[in-house]
């Protein structure tokens, strides 16, 4: 059975066409050829991707384009792998040094995303796949990210995704958060008790890219019993070191 293409498919086919032409310029009764679908539909979709600058109108030859938010898109992505690649020898390295487990999260809009992981062998470990999503006022692979974003995002972010209650230890009053966050940023690392799973401890620290910018959080996680002070202080300095490294491995050229 043919399953019938929604609203959506269509739209996406019209975008994938221009992989079908050598100049990658198109117009109206050309798409319609390769997609089969009526010129008039065409046009509406051409509309409304040419609004959403997923598309664009060539200047010289009237043809529709693709648009530069697909290569703002496609940037995005690009960092995420590059610093992803970056980042693997660095996270065998602190994993080595601690045996705990080890992720990298990067900031999407107002979430964390965990793009990265090697997890530790020991049969009670923290785990976290890649894809994952988590909240950004708790865990300390997600507050390295919020505590060096601008007030106002903060605020917008609280505001709007609220502060939700994981744990008994979960930070969840707005003025308690942001003084927290402030601490996060004078010390250069973010440490999390239980707040988002009970018994579970971590450590991150902010990887910079060569402007200085905070592009994503290193962090080491395990259960609180292999996280007591002696072993924190030592983690602590073992990741900050890392992520220093790290960063400058990225381009920036300053601590």
């Amino acid at each position: 059975m043919i399953k019938k293409r929604n609203s959506l498919d269509k739209a996406f086919d019209v975008i994938f066409s221009f992989r079908e032409d050598s100049r990658h310029l198109l117009n109206v009764q050309e798409i319609s050829k390769i997609v089969a679908i009526p010129q008039s539909s065409v046009y509406r979709y051409v509309s409304k991707l040419c609004e959403r600058g997923l598309l664009q109108i060539d200047p010289s030859s009237k043809k529709y384009r693709l648009g530069m938010v697909l290569f703002e898109l496609g940037s995005i992505v690009y960092q995420q792998v590059r610093v992803g690649e970056v980042m693997l020898p660095f996270m065998k390295e602190l994993y080595e040094e601690t045996r705990e487990s080890v992720f990298l999260t990067i900031l999407d809009k107002d979430r964390v995303v965990c793009i990265e992981k090697i997890e530790s062998n020991s049969m009670l470990r923290i785990s976290v796949e890649r894809g994952d999503v988590i909240p950004l006022h708790a865990g300390a692979s997600a507050k390295i990210l919020m505590a060096y974003l601008p007030e106002a995002e903060q605020d917008e972010i609280i505001r709007k995704k609220g502060l939700e209650k994981f744990t008994c230890h979960t930070i969840t009053e707005p003025k308690r958060l942001k003084k927290h966050l402030k601490k996060i940023c004078l010390k250069g690392y973010a440490f999390s008790n239980q707040e988002l799973q009970e018994g579970a401890r971590a450590i991150a620290a902010p990887i910079r890219d060569i402007s200085g910018h905070v592009i994503a959080g290193l962090c080491i996680a395990g259960p609180m019993h292999r996280f007591q002070s002696h072993e924190i202080e030592r983690y602590k300095k073992i990741i900050m070191d890392v992520s220093i490294r790290a960063s400058q491995r990225l381009g920036l050229t300053r601590k």
